[in-house]
């Protein structure tokens, strides 16, 4: 059998409890329909992970402290040491200086960071900051279902919220150029094949980031203190969802874009609602939960989700101090394994 055949595997309806995460159905796990497996990574963990001396996570406790318990647990008598975010990199850039240096557009500098900048500092101008709206499926995924993706950029852009829309996967299918030249002729909006992401979360005007909710995307949101509006996929993006937007509180999830099989069947944090109330998962929809989104992101749900996410990003990126978590349990590995 190949081996992507190998890992895959059918959903039954089963209800799945994870330590720290709401309970869901195994199903939930799939919320798109996809072009590729996405799920071999997760299955070799799974099968292998019981088998390690330690673990080291990509992580940290403040963000995931129950899962990592119960691996820790699954461990016996291995040592669980998380070391999250793994790179401070990206954090020196949001110092002063870094930070003029990188939205500073000169004659040499690259064309889409010059484009962005451009665009960023008139929303900012004309509708203040933390008015844009970030779209990026990051370098791999896209929505099969394409018409929902137009329906919530359209919905944005038809209540005056600008938009920053970036489609660089290759697994999707050629863009309507009618869509991207609507796009381009609209005042507030602005398209790239590939976009100057670091800069784009960096810029003051940027309030929130439409993601599918990848760790890689999930640490830049808070590097930058951008809190996300979640389009999981597959792999790790509905849990990092589940975490974010029912435990934490530092997200929102949109839920009517789910597609395919498994994705349009009842999630189970509504199995209690009246039919009428339940997801119908149609562009229709997708477009009433824009709106009603748009609501909260203005009153006081938004705040709330807003402050949550920087108290959980400040908590997160603090793991590299003189005394944080990364690098105690950095060293903790080092001693144990190297000396």
């Amino acid at each position: 059998m190949p081996l992507m055949g190998a890992f895959s595997y059918s959903c039954t309806g089963e209800v799945v409890s994870i330590p720290g995460v709401p309970t869901m159905y195994d199903y939930e796990y799939n919320p798109q329909e996809l072009t590729m497996n996405a799920s071999i990574l997760e299955e070799i963990g799974r099968v292998y992970i019981s088998h390690f001396d330690g673990v080291l996570f990509a992580s940290a406790a403040s963000y995931e402290k129950d899962a990592m318990k119960t691996i820790e647990g699954w461990l016996g008598e291995g040592d669980v040491f998380p070391v999250g975010p793994l790179s401070t990199a990206t954090q020196e850039k949001t110092t002063t200086s870094s930070r003029e240096d990188l939205l500073k557009v000169g004659d040499g500098d690259d064309a889409s960071q010059a484009k962005a900048v451009e665009f960023l500092d008139r929303m900012e101008k004309k509708f203040g900051e933390k008015s844009v709206i970030y779209v990026s499926f990051g370098s791999l995924f896209w929505p099969v279902e394409e018409d929902k993706m137009w329906a919530t950029i359209e919905e944005f852009l038809a209540n005056d919220v600008p938009i920053v829309f970036a489609h660089p996967s290759p697994f999707k299918k050629p863009v309507s150029e009618e869509k991207l030249r609507s796009l381009r002729e609209n005042p507030i909006a602005i398209e790239f094949p590939w976009a100057p992401q670091e800069t784009i979360l960096m810029h003051p005007a940027t309030g929130w980031f439409i993601s599918h909710g990848g760790w890689n995307s999930t640490q830049e949101a808070f590097v930058y203190r951008v809190p996300q509006i979640l389009w999981p996929f597959a792999a790790d993006q509905p849990y990092n969802s589940a975490l974010m937007s029912q435990v934490h509180k530092a997200a929102f999830e949109l839920i009517n874009v789910r597609t395919g099989q498994y994705g349009t069947q009842l999630p189970y944090r509504f199995k209690d609602l009246a039919k009428s109330e339940q997801p119908k998962f149609t562009v229709d929809a997708v477009r009433k939960e824009i709106d009603d989104l748009l609501v909260k992101l203005k009153g006081d749900e938004g705040v709330v989700v807003r402050n949550n996410f920087e108290k959980l990003a400040t908590a997160f990126l603090s793991g590299w101090e003189k005394k944080g978590e990364a690098r105690q349990n950095l060293e903790r590995f080092l001693k144990k394994y190297v000396d």
